[in-house]
C-alpha cells in the first residue's frame, strides 16, 4: 500500500511575525482492489502468435488513489528474439478502471495481440521469443477519452508495477 501526504503552505507577514497555515492539499484517499493477471497466455501457431493475460493468473492488488482521481492501466508489450537485446520501443495501450472493479469490467484482460509473420516477421521458424508485457497502475487528473494521454495532466502516479515474461 502507497502511504502520502501532501501539504500545503501559506505564509504571510503580519505585525512584523511570519505566520505558517498548513493543511493537506489531496487527503482524501480511497483503496481499490484491483485483479491483476501475474502470467501471459501465449499460444504459438506455424504463421502467428497470440500473447493474452491468462485469466486463471489473477491476483488481487491493493492500491490507493485521491478521490477525485482517475485509476488506469498502462501495458507495454515487447516481443523479441532469444538472445537478442530487449528493445526499447514497444507496442502501449491505456486502460481506464472504474469502480466497482470487477474482472467482467476489465476489458483489456481479456483481449489478445496477435503477431504474424505476414505483417511482423514474427514468428520465425526455427526462432524463439522472449515475450514481455510491463503493467503499470497509476492515478491521474486526466479524464479517460479517446486518444488518452493520461500523462499530459499535472498528476500522473504510478502506484503499481509488475513485469510479466514468457518464453515462446
Amino acid at each position: 500500500m502507497n502511504a502520502r501526504v501532501n501539504f500545503c503552505a501559506l505564509a504571510g507577514c503580519v505585525g512584523g511575525m511570519v505566520l505558517f497555515v498548513f493543511g493537506h492539499a489531496d487527503a482524501a484517499l480511497f483503496s481499490v482492489q484491483v485483479p491483476m493477471p501475474t502470467r501471459l497466455s501465449v499460444q504459438r501457431s506455424g504463421n502467428s502468435l497470440s500473447v493474452s493475460f491468462d485469466l486463471a493468473s489473477l491476483r488481487q492488488v491493493k492500491v490507493s488513489a485521491g478521490q477525485k482521481m482517475t485509476l488506469g492501466l498502462k501495458y507495454e508489450l515487447r516481443v523479441y528474439a532469444k538472445g537478442d537485446t530487449r528493445p526499447v520501443d514497444a507496442s502501449v495501450g491505456y486502460a481506464s478502471i472504474n469502480e466497482p472493479v470487477t474482472p467482467a469490467g476489465l476489458g483489456f484482460l481479456k483481449s489478445a495481440q496477435i503477431l504474424n509473420r505476414v505483417q511482423g516477421g514474427i514468428p520465425a521458424p526455427g526462432k524463439r521469443y522472449i515475450v514481455e508485457e510491463d503493467l503499470s497502475l497509476f492515478e491521474t487528473d486526466v479524464p479517460p477519452q479517446h486518444m488518452w494521454n493520461p500523462q499530459a495532466g499535472k498528476t500522473y502516479t504510478v502506484l503499481w508495477k509488475k513485469t510479466l515474461k514468457s518464453v515462446s
